[in-house]
């Protein structure tokens, strides 16, 4: 083969590569604020819509607090389902659903699932 159809194949692959790659969409985004979202790639789980699965970053509640969440099953990097907000803030963590205050999912930092942490 000559050098053209080499680069005549690479350009055809790079478009389809395009194709493909306007076919995926970004998801949703999980943030109830989502148009002007200043939260970034982590945000509170007060701060989630619910339905959005999230995997819990940080835990920014006191020492006792977070050993407790901990102990419930808010650890890092566990995947949690927000169910619902309405007074309180319902999750589906280890196949249990859990409720706690809006006061208290202020202070667990979550990340919408499908997005990574720079």
């Amino acid at each position: 083969m000559d050098g053209k159809g080499t680069t005549r194949r690479c350009l055809a692959s790079g478009s389809r590569l395009k194709e493909l790659l306007n076919l995926v969409k970004p998801p949703p985004s999980a943030c109830k604020e989502a148009e002007d979202c200043p939260h970034g790639e982590v945000c509170p789980l007060s701060k989630v819509s619910a339905g959005t699965s999230v995997q819990v970053k940080r835990l920014s509640a006191p020492p006792e607090t977070s050993k407790r969440l901990r102990e419930m099953g808010f650890t890092e990097d566990q995947t949690i389902r927000l169910v619902s907000q309405q007074a309180s803030v319902i999750c589906q963590v280890c196949n249990a659903r859990l409720g706690i205050s809006k006061e208290l999912a202020e202070q667990i930092w979550v990340q919408p699932m499908g997005r990574r942490v720079a």
